[in-house]
């Protein structure tokens, strides 16, 4: 009697580690032989976005997901122990590279993920094998109309241009993210943005993401 073997899928490992005094937390799959791939997600999502695209690449790729501060499950001190901004979230990933002793890396970057990975790439050159660059920015003009209300609270943090800048943090805008310019947003599983406005929605995350 013959016996096949069946080939598996990677199977997805959800860690922490402890970065600066902070836990973070993320997805892992995939042989550590093989090329490293680094997915940096934006807003207002999380690790969570990438989970389909763990499962198809968990062969080819040693893949690593981490949570920011302040987002999915990774910890969440307030804006009085921790100051968010793109260049402090970048020290942690930074930290959190070095702790996972990644090497040689292909950065894959969604929105936030690019001022976090350019950073890092400029201080860190030698870690960058490639970059894979979705839908992320680099200067302001890359912000374009839809997200004005947002240009102008990094102008001014008026009470005008806050409350312009919180729409941004309704369910409303976080579906759009989804389904805005979708050719079948029947395809688009409600789970995903309503996921994301949970975290959106804890207490203190409003200051958080503002």
């Amino acid at each position: 009697m013959s016996i096949k073997c069946i080939t598996m899928k990677n199977d997805v490992y959800y860690k922490n580690a402890v970065i600066n005094g902070l836990d973070i937390f993320y997805r892992q799959a995939g042989n550590p032989e093989k090329p490293t791939l680094l997915l940096l997600h934006g807003f207002p999502s999380s690790s969570h976005m990438f989970r389909s695209l763990i499962d198809l690449l968990s062969d080819s790729y040693f893949l690593i997901a981490p949570d920011y501060p302040g987002f999915g499950q990774s910890s969440m001190p307030n804006t009085n122990e921790f100051e968010y901004t793109f260049h402090n979230l970048s020290v942690v990933i930074e930290a959190f590279i070095d702790e996972l002793n990644l090497k040689n890396i292909h950065f894959y970057v969604q929105d936030y993920g690019g001022p976090i990975a350019f950073r890092i790439a400029s201080r860190r050159p030698e870690l960058v094998n490639s970059f894979i660059i979705q839908n992320a920015n680099a200067y302001l003009d890359g912000l374009g109309e839809a997200l004005a209300p947002l240009a102008a609270y990094i102008e001014s943090d008026s009470e005008e241009a806050e409350k312009g800048a919180r729409v941004f943090l309704k369910l409303e805008a976080t579906k759009w993210t989804y389904i805005d310019g979708a050719s079948k947003p029947e395809k688009i599983s409600p789970d995903s943005y309503s996921l994301d406005q949970y975290y959106l929605d804890r207490p203190g995350n409003d200051l958080i993401q503002l």
